[in-house]
């Protein structure tokens, strides 16, 4: 029996991979300790090398579906004796050389729970697991733990404690776990910063309310601050590009569903995946003919193709499922200036742009506006090929 030490690196902080750990390990009756640290994954265990080598491919096979791993080995190290199989935190680092887990859109499985009334996440705006969620826009130290996340600031209840401490359940470890008792706190104030809703139903319930009635409303997203309006009213979007000195730019629209958007667009397979997978960015897509729902005159003047993005967080997936229509969702800023995610600022900055703003209590620590993407068929094939527009970036760190 040796004591075997394999390091991981890549994205593989903030993507579930010390929970598969353990549970691989447990299944195996191996002791040992898993690990974070700023270069990366780290497992220790004690084991024959006919059982080590197996684990180790084991663990690179089946490794979370959001992990990249971009190098790996196994080595001997000094024997030492491990009475389980454990999940270390707060590991002394030096140096960083670690890649940064980005935020990732809403799994199915969150946004089914938010949709089951039976489920003590229904309607939840800030539902999370090990699988989806913010990341980078909440991190102020690494590794990726929750004392170094702006998630610190919010105690675990008992019931999201046994979550998070429980080998067999799918938030084991997950650092952003929250829920509507111990969770974010959603708030709607008007222009004078007078909160008039506090309750997440309701205040969901009057943004619907305030769209209806052509209102601009500002909402404070994993990134910073998006200004949206009902897509289908030109004068909505005319208010909301005089406000904005924003003349002739194209705005981005959200659609409730993938339906919706099969309904008026033309896509392909590859831009659908787009749309609903876990990066969950912009996509570039063409009107069907005669199809179009929203004011596409006033939402992308002059042009062919508009920037269409799902509900990627559980806020919006509740906003735009209560809507049922499209809504356009750009940028809260001035034009050429940066987005605003700092809360003060949504009523300096950008003031006398929105009517009502949505906020919530959790803290933004770095920026991030939506990517944008396009696809384009390659000749002969029937394959389309991903082409950055603008040289935006995924993982929502491009501009719109």
């Amino acid at each position: 029996m040796k004591t075997w030490h394999i390091h991981i690196t890549g994205r593989v902080q903030g993507v579930g991979f010390r929970p598969y750990v353990y549970r691989l390990a447990a299944k195996q009756k191996l002791n040992g300790i898993v690990y974070n640290d700023l270069d990366g994954l780290h497992i220790q265990f004690v084991a024959k090398e006919e059982t080590a080598i197996p684990f180790y491919k084991s663990v690179l096979k089946g490794a979370p579906s959001l992990a990249k791993i971009t190098g790996h080995t196994i080595f001997k190290v000094k024997d030492q004796s491990f009475q389980d199989f454990q999940i270390l935190q707060n590991q002394e680092v030096k140096t960083a050389a670690l890649m940064l887990p980005p935020d990732f859109a809403m799994c199915e499985n969150c946004r089914t729970e938010i949709q089951s009334s039976d489920n003590r996440r229904a309607l939840y705006p800030f539902t999370t697991c090990t699988q989806c969620g913010p990341r980078f826009s909440l991190i102020n130290n690494l590794p990726f733990e929750r004392e170094f996340t702006a998630m610190n600031e919010f105690k675990m209840c008992t019931t999201c404690n046994e979550e998070y401490t429980n080998p067999e359940n799918h938030r084991y470890h997950s650092q952003t776990n929250s829920c509507s008792d111990c969770g974010v706190r959603l708030s709607l104030a008007n222009t004078l910063g007078e909160e008039f809703e506090s309750n997440s139903d309701l205040a969901i319930k009057k943004v619907v309310a305030l769209w209806e009635k052509g209102k601009i409303v500002a909402i404070k997203g994993i990134g910073g601050y998006l200004l949206t309006c009902d897509a289908t009213s030109s004068n909505a979007v005319n208010t909301l590009r005089k406000r904005k000195h924003r003349p002739s730019k194209p705005f981005a629209c959200m659609y409730p569903n993938v339906e919706l958007v099969q309904r008026e667009f033309q896509t392909h397979v590859s831009e659908l995946e787009m749309l609903s997978g876990e990066v969950a960015p912009i996509v570039l897509l063409r009107l069907k003919k005669k199809r179009a729902s929203i004011a596409v005159n006033e939402v992308v003047p002059g042009l062919d193709q508009i920037g269409v993005m799902l509900p990627y967080t559980p806020l919006y997936e509740l906003l735009l499922q209560a809507y049922g229509k499209p809504i356009v969702a750009t940028s809260g800023n001035l034009s050429n200036a940066s987005i605003v995610f700092e809360d003060r600022k949504v009523f300096s900055e950008l003031a006398g742009i929105w009517d009502y703003v949505l906020t919530n209590d959790r803290e933004i620590i770095t920026s991030q506006d939506d990517s944008v993407v396009r696809f384009s068929p390659l000749k002969k094939t029937n394959t389309y090929s991903q082409v950055p527009w603008f040289g935006a970036q995924l993982f929502r760190t491009g501009f719109k």
